[in-house]
């Protein structure tokens, strides 16, 4: 039964936030109609600046510097293959401590080895991702 309270809550929450976008829309272009209706000359900049929204769509990112990409894949990269490293030093160290259910340290081991492909794959897919900007140029052949 809790389950479906959540997702009943879920989807009503997503409903009524729909609602009211819908509802702003409307009031925007109700507004616009007893404009023209009372004479007001209106231009097309004008009713652009009328329908359009002062907060961007969360659904569209803002354009990006080149070499953004780069330097997040990097990083990403670097992160994820320490985290990868400390997980295999901490599986060694549970099973060098005789922690209780630490017999499967081999695949513990695994799991970190794959962390750490997955790093190195992230590092490398930086080499292919838009170079920075210098000097308002792009680098094609970065060092």
């Amino acid at each position: 039964m809790e389950v479906a309270a959540f997702w009943v809550s879920l989807a009503a929450v997503l409903v009524a936030g729909g609602w009211f976008k819908m509802r702003g829309a409307a009031m925007k272009h109700e507004a616009i109609m007893k404009l023209i209706e009372r004479g007001v000359a209106l231009d097309e900049p004008q009713i652009r600046l009328l329908l359009t929204s002062d907060k961007p769509s969360p659904w569209v990112q803002p354009q990006q510097p080149p070499g953004s990409g780069r330097k997040a894949l990097k990083v990403l990269g670097t992160l994820v293959l320490f985290a990868a490293a400390g997980l295999a030093v901490s599986f060694l160290l549970f099973v060098g401590a005789n922690v209780p259910g630490a017999n499967d340290w081999l695949m513990g081991v695994g799991v970190a080895a794959g962390f750490a492909t997955f790093g190195a794959g992230l590092f490398v897919a930086s080499r292919f991702a838009d170079p920075p900007e210098q000097n308002g140029k792009v680098d094609d052949h970065p060092q």
